[in-house]
C-alpha cells in the first residue's frame, strides 16, 4: 500500500470558519497539524514536495514516509 501524501496537507474544513478565515496561506508549510482542531504550520515553506511547500521540519516527515 503507497503513502497518501494527502492525508498530511492542510485543506481548511467549512465548519472550521468559525475558527479563523477559511482560506490555506500559501507562504506558510501546508503540513495539517492536529490539536484539538485541524491547522495549518505557520513555519515558512523551504521544500517543495509533490507541488506543496514544507516547512525543513515537516519535510523530512513526508519524505521519510514517501521512503517507505
Amino acid at each position: 500500500m503507497g503513502f497518501d501524501i494527502e492525508l498530511y496537507i492542510y485543506v481548511p474544513e467549512p465548519e472550521e470558519s468559525w475558527l479563523r478565515s477559511n482560506s490555506i496561506d500559501v507562504e506558510q508549510c501546508r503540513y495539517r497539524l492536529f490539536e484539538w482542531h485541524a491547522h495549518q504550520c505557520s513555519r515558512k515553506p523551504t521544500r517543495t514536495i509533490q507541488g506543496y511547500g514544507f516547512c525543513t521540519q515537516h519535510a523530512k516527515v513526508i519524505e521519510r514516509r514517501l521512503g517507505e
